[in-house]
This record gives structure tokens, C-alpha cells and sequence, in this order.
């Protein structure tokens, strides 16, 4: 039997969580403010209707691994997509329901998650939803992170961008922390999606999980570290949470 946990009792355990992972990690700059917006997101409808619109991703990729399924011609028009293929597929590997908490490497599912959350959200505004347009974000807010709505140039990410970060390695803490929050958003979704059928459909922390872990990583390179650390993951999570708001 699913036992019934009331929003009081989940808002509960979401302000313990916060104040435990506060506890532990004092030192960590701008934790507090990514926590604080976390706890906004409880009570704003935007980020459940976004949620609720999770199924149009299902108008842009019909896979799991979409990446794997996108025709040669669009692969011309998006080098990126090969960049990843060769990277950060293993085709020995199968990926299709391991959970992202279990996994040590970035792999394709990470990326994928990323591609499915842009769709989503330029879906959501009614913009372009066409392939370029989503690779054309995903990519800018992989090299620019929370920079990625500004007018910078950038290159990349290139096949050396996608080689380092499968090569990346954790700082056991930082991974620690990255979960700690997951848990929180996991928490917050439950309050958020009054049915177990609509928080599997509508929830965002099946791809947060894999694109905050890619955003991790996307921060150390731009750091020029080959480790992710605590800065890594704020970053992160600072990203992540300017995406879902970006207007």
C-alpha cells in the first residue's frame, strides 16, 4: 500500500531538508539564495502549468533517447549532436531506466534531458519549437550557463567540449550536495502534482536530475577545472532555475 503524505507534512520535510543541508554545508556560497528559490517555486502556478505541459515533449522526441533518433540531415544542420554520439553514448551500456543518482559518467541521457527541458520550455512560451531553435538555447546555456539569455558570442560546445566532459570527474561532496537538493525538488513536486499518475507526467525532476548533473559539469569546464565541485553545482542549479523563469 502507497502511503498518503499530506502538503503540510511535505512542506515539513522540505523546510528540514533545506535547514539539514544548510546545516552541513555552511560555507557553500549562494546555497542559501538556490534554496530560497527552490521554496518560491511552491506556490507558483507558472511552474506547475510548465510542469503539467510535459507531455508536448512528446511532439518533439517519441524516445527516450532522442539524440539517437534524430535523421542525418538535422545532424548536418547541429554538429552537436554528433559531438555527443561520439562522446557520450556507449552502446554496451543500457541506460534506458537507471536512474541518474546511480550513474558516475555524463552520458547521453544527461544531454537528452537538457534538449527535452529547452523544448519544453520554449514549447511552453509558444516559440519556435523547431530542432535548430532548441539546440541553438540548449547550446548557449551550455557554454554561457546563466549568462545564456545575454547577447555574448560564443563557440561550441565543440567534439573537445563533449570529450572533457565525459572525462569529468566529482568531488564527493558537491555530488552529495547536488542530491540533497534533488531530494527537495522531488518533495516539491509531490505537493505540486496532486496525483502519482500526473506527478510521473508532469514532474521536471526526471530531466532537472540529468541537466543539472550536465550543468554541473558545463561549470567546471568554463572554470577549467576537470572536477565538479561545490561552485559547480550552485551554478548549476542557478542556470536551471533562470531557464525555467526565462522570458
Amino acid at each position: 500500500m502507497i502511503e498518503m503524505v499530506s502538503d503540510d507534512e511535505n512542506r515539513n520535510k522540505i523546510e528540514a531538508l533545506m535547514n539539514e543541508t544548510l546545516d552541513k554545508y555552511p560555507s557553500v556560497d549562494g546555497l542559501e539564495d538556490v534554496l530560497d528559490s527552490v521554496r518560491c517555486l511552491l506556490d507558483s502556478d507558472y511552474y506547475r502549468d510548465l510542469g503539467k505541459h510535459n507531455h508536448k515533449v512528446s511532439e518533439f522526441y517519441r524516445d527516450n533517447f532522442p539524440i539517437l533518433m534524430i535523421s542525418d540531415d538535422i545532424a548536418e544542420d547541429i554538429p552537436q549532436i554528433g559531438h555527443s554520439k561520439r562522446n557520450l553514448y556507449d552502446p554496451n551500456i543500457f541506460l534506458l531506466f537507471l536512474p541518474r543518482r546511480f550513474g558516475k559518467d555524463i552520458t547521453l541521457i544527461d544531454y537528452s534531458q537538457l534538449i527535452k527541458l529547452v523544448f519544453l520550455i520554449l514549447s511552453f512560451r509558444g516559440d519556435d519549437c523547431s530542432h535548430v531553435s532548441v539546440f541553438s538555447l540548449a547550446n548557449r546555456v551550455m557554454v554561457l550557463l546563466s549568462d545564456f539569455d545575454k547577447d555574448f558570442a560564443f563557440d561550441g560546445p565543440d567534439n573537445e567540449f563533449f570529450s572533457k566532459l565525459n572525462n569529468l570527474k566529482w568531488d564527493k561532496g558537491a555530488k552529495n550536495l547536488l542530491k540533497m537538493i534533488i531530494e527537495i525538488f522531488y518533495r516539491k513536486d509531490k505537493i505540486l502534482f496532486s496525483s502519482f499518475f500526473e506527478m510521473f507526467v508532469g514532474s521536471l525532476v526526471g530531466p532537472s536530475e540529468g541537466s543539472l548533473f550536465l550543468l554541473s559539469g558545463c561549470c567546471a569546464l568554463k572554470g577549467g577545472r576537470e572536477i565538479m565541485i561545490f561552485e559547480d553545482v550552485i551554478c548549476a542549479f542557478k542556470t536551471y532555475l533562470k531557464l525555467m523563469s526565462f522570458d
